[in-house]
C-alpha cells in the first residue's frame, strides 16, 4: 500500500496519515522497496508500477 499511495505522488506524511504510521516508517520502507525494485525514486516506482507496464 505504502508503494501504491507514494507511486500515486503522496507524500511520506500523507501516506503516514493514511496508513498510520510514523513518517519515518514509511521513508524506510519506500527505501527498501526502492532498493528490492531496483529504482531510484517516485518517479520509476510509478512508471514501473502503472497499468501496461511490465512489472505490472
Amino acid at each position: 500500500r505504502i508503494a501504491a499511495l507514494a507511486a500515486a505522488g503522496r507524500t511520506n506524511p500523507e501516506i503516514a496519515r493514511a496508513l498510520q504510521l510514523s513518517s519515518r516508517l514509511v521513508e524506510l520502507r519506500l527505501t527498501r522497496i526502492y532498493r528490492k525494485l531496483t529504482v531510484t525514486g517516485r518517479g520509476q516506482l510509478a512508471e514501473l508500477m502503472s497499468p501496461g507496464s511490465a512489472a505490472s
